[in-house]
């Protein structure tokens, strides 16, 4: 059990040390947990163009409001 306990320190140690200065808008991080309770109409589409430069947030916002009236 403690060589467990030392492997999820260390892991939750490495992943600080990498993404300390990576920033995730919190709307992003709850379309990830949950697309539901995100507002299309509001600032979701232009925080994951910042996350994702790719990414169309025309198009990202029209498949969120398909998904949504789907599901």
């Amino acid at each position: 059990m403690a060589g467990m306990k030392g492997l999820l320190k260390s892991l939750a140690e490495n992943f600080t040390e990498r993404f300390n200065d990576f920033k995730i808008p919190k709307q992003v991080i709850l379309f990830v947990r949950n697309p539901f309770a995100v507002d299309v109409s509001g600032s979701c589409p232009a925080e994951a163009k910042a996350v994702m430069p790719g990414i169309d947030e025309a198009a990202f916002q029209l498949e969120l409001v398909q998904f949504q009236s789907v599901c």
